[in-house]
């Protein structure tokens, strides 16, 4: 499921989410062939206030699994690799850099690992 922390004083609000999943004790692909792993995010993105027009990078480790692709969400909307918006991988640690923040870039930024056998955020 998904469980969320909301913190809210005179100034403001903000909150956090993640998601929890369940995995049986063991996984086989889509034939039933015991095979690669759910992947899992073993390092989740952390929060971050950020100066407007600075640059910023945010980042997750993923393992579990030894295929997988990485997509990054602001707002539950996948953001495109841009000059913008770069994606980075190195190690199994996925980076999101963007170039410069504006205030319409505040939001919910979401890693989210996936492959036949399922996904994880």
């Amino acid at each position: 499921g998904i469980y969320s922390c909301k913190a809210t004083n005179s100034l403001g609000s903000t909150d956090c989410n993640c998601k929890l999943s369940i995995l049986p004790m063991e996984q086989t692909n889509k034939k039933g062939v015991k095979g690669d792993k759910v992947p899992q995010i073993v390092d989740h993105v952390k929060s971050k206030e950020v100066p407007d027009g600075t640059p910023v990078t945010l980042s997750c480790k993923v393992g579990g699994a030894t295929k997988f692709d990485v997509v990054w969400l602001h707002n539950e909307k996948e953001i495109k690799p841009s000059k913008d918006f770069q994606y980075l991988n190195e190690n199994n640690k996925y980076t999101l850099k963007i170039a410069e923040i504006f205030p319409e870039d505040a939001g919910t930024y979401t890693c989210e690992a996936f492959n036949d056998i399922g996904e994880t955020f």
